[in-house]
């Protein structure tokens, strides 16, 4: 759509709003010149030459009648266009040398009067839009996930940093024995670990050694059994890819 076409819409509208408001002065100045015609100069011209009684018995009559005369006058003069108004239509008035009316204000159907040039370029517009809408969505998906593995990655990090070697040697245990390993089995695991490096775990209870792979959700307590979980494999894969090890206990 060219500047011009949005120029021209934009006139028109304000030439509606215009001849709208003009509907209501034409209606305030027909009801004031009633008044002023039928009313105040009869009246001026009655008090010039009656009592102040009767004058004002007549003021107080008008009083009581002016206002429906206003409305049967407008309705009178105006009714036929005030319901063409209502009911869409259009509004066309005169009242001396002044000349009012108001545009059909129904929505019509126009035809589409653009050219094809510019057809193409709306097209092409919006299909710019949508692709960059589909840009944006792809690198926001692209970087939640990069967002994801770099969280991911720093936890491993920590973890790798505080286990013990045994503790890795366990997961792999677990891990080769169908993911899960009773708690005998465990038990006897940590007794070996314990005479192997007694200073270390000299006062340490089974349960002191487990509860950092328990903590970081490495392992899961199921009945008997201890199992690897889903993350503690993923931990291991880490290691094996970025070849990590630790030497000593």
């Amino acid at each position: 759509m060219t500047r011009e076409t949005i120029s021209k819409d934009k006139n028109s509208k304000h030439e509606i709003v215009l001849k709208n408001l003009s509907i209501y002065f034409n209606i305030i100045l027909g009801v004031f010149m009633f008044i002023l015609v039928f009313y105040v100069l009869p009246f001026l011209i009655f008090i010039r030459f009656a009592s102040i009684e009767l004058t004002k018995i007549v003021l107080d009559n008008i009083k009581i009648i002016i206002w429906p005369s206003v409305i049967i006058y407008i309705l009178v003069r105006y009714g036929t266009n005030i319901i063409g108004l209502i009911n869409g239509g259009t509004f066309h008035t005169t009242f001396g040398d002044f000349q009012f009316s108001t545009l059909n204000q129904k929505p019509q159907n126009q035809p589409d009067t653009r050219t094809f040039e510019e057809k193409e370029e709306l097209k092409n517009l919006l299909k710019e839009k949508e692709k960059e809408t589909s840009n944006i969505k792809n690198d926001n998906e692209k970087l939640n996930k990069e967002l994801i593995l770099t969280k991911i990655e720093l936890d491993f990090e920590k973890i790798f940093r505080l286990i013990f070697s045994n503790q890795i040697t366990l997961l792999h245990k677990i891990e080769d024995n169908n993911s899960r390993l009773d708690s005998i089995s465990i038990a006897r695991y940590f007794e070996d670990v314990k005479k192997s490096f007694t200073p270390t775990f000299k006062e340490w209870s089974l349960q002191t050694y487990l509860e950092f792979l328990l903590g970081n959700r490495l392992i899961v307590y199921n009945n008997d059994f201890v199992e690897i979980t889903l993350k503690g494999k993923v931990f291991l894969s880490y290691l094996k890819v970025n070849n990590l090890f630790k030497i000593g206990m």
